[in-house]
């Protein structure tokens, strides 16, 4: 199991350390900010200082960089605010974060948004600011996108990174993740099995949403047809592994004056389930810390013999996975993706890997004749 793999890996409890830094406050109170603005329909002043307050906060919280992306040059909507947590050791391979800054009501005037979508915002920023201090192997991105009720900042953003060559490994949008009813205070994970290939992303917030909270979970494998309206699509238009987490239940102020916080499990406002949306924070928290590998300096820990790519620091692989070192009949090699399972036995030399879908792996070595601890070295598949 990847519980094993990560507990080997050292990191185990600086991820339950990280998640035990998630407060309830905290995101109750960036959702009350937001709302507060009145509204942030995309067009208007009140969503453009939203945005700042955003800005301002990612910058607080420790990312390496942050800044505002302009996307629209003919209706005026308000621009996407990017932050940037660059990874020590492959700072070009990124895990991204979604959550979108707008809302709708009918008046625009009055859209205070508190669930779609201040509470996955709140969620997104939580997880800023418990992960700003630490370091990472790979990048973060953390990205509160733009009018995603009309055209979405994120078709452009997608479009961009692609255009750029950036290497995303994953994405993980949330959308709508704080109200529920008593009984099904849940949320779905909605991801792809093909074109692109999002098992080893899902499979991955998965395990670390069971290891690290007490988030329930459904996972939810969707073609891009019946998907529309959520803005994780736009990066599978560009053959990016995505994900939208959002809540099981839609509450019924949703695109209303009504979508405000109210008393817990109320059924009557937008915002009812603030431990829930605080457990999805934990979630975010957990899954980029294992899967952008939080830990300092944990290269130093990895030092294992006979994996090519980097000596003792985690693998990138293009195409090819080059196992170096003499193997005997009493040494067994075996790749893994993050739940564990084997996906190949490779043999001493050059291996193909061309047909895998990037992401995260483990290499795991062992005597046949068992009774050692595996050795445990992760490697990045990429295109």
């Amino acid at each position: 199991m990847l519980a094993t793999l990560v507990a080997a890996q050292g990191s185990d409890s600086l991820i339950r350390q990280l998640v035990a830094e998630v407060s309830q406050d905290s995101v109750e109170g960036t959702i009350r900010c937001l709302q507060d603005f009145g509204t942030r329909e995309a067009k208007t002043d009140s969503n453009k200082a939203a945005v700042q307050y955003v800005l301002r906060r990612m910058t607080d919280f420790g990312c390496d960089t942050a800044y505002l992306q302009p996307f629209d040059t003919l209706y005026g909507f308000g621009p996407n605010v990017v932050g940037m947590k660059r990874g020590r050791l492959f700072p070009d391979i990124q895990f991204v974060l979604l959550g979108h800054i707008d809302c709708i009501a009918d008046p625009p005037d009055s859209a205070p948004g508190a669930n779609d979508n201040a509470s996955g915002v709140a969620a997104l920023l939580e997880a800023c600011r418990v992960l700003g201090g630490e370091w990472f192997n790979y990048t973060i991105i953390f990205i509160t996108q733009n009018a995603e009720e009309y055209t979405s900042g994120a078709s452009y953003y997608a479009m961009w990174a692609r255009q750029r060559g950036d290497s995303i490994l994953g994405v993980l949008n949330l959308d709508m993740v704080g109200y529920a009813l008593d009984g099904q205070d849940s949320v779905i994970a909605l991801g792809k099995m093909v074109d692109p290939d999002c098992s080893v992303l899902l499979n991955g917030f998965c395990f670390s949403t069971q290891e690290y909270t007490a988030l329930k979970v459904r996972r939810v494998a969707a073609s891009i047809d019946t998907l529309y309206g959520y803005d994780h699509i736009y990066f599978w238009m560009f053959d990016y592994p995505a994900l939208t987490v959002t809540a099981t239940v839609t509450d019924p102020c949703h695109h209303t004056r009504g979508d405000t916080i109210g008393p817990y499990h109320y059924e009557q406002c937008g915002v009812n389930d603030l431990p829930m949306c605080t457990e999805v924070a934990k979630a975010v928290v957990a899954t980029m810390a294992v899967l952008a590998q939080v830990e300092g300096r944990p290269a130093v820990a990895e030092q294992q013999p006979g994996v090519a790519q980097g000596g003792g620091t985690p693998s990138v692989v293009r195409g090819l996975f080059m196992l170096h070192g003499d193997r005997t009949q009493n040494t067994r090699a075996e790749l893994t993706n993050v739940e564990g399972r084997s996906v190949l036995v490779p043999h001493p030399g050059p291996n193909d890997v061309s047909k895998l879908t990037p992401g995260v792996y483990f290499i795991r070595e062992r005597s046949a004749v068992g009774g050692e601890r595996p050795a445990v070295h992760k490697v990045v598949l990429t295109r």
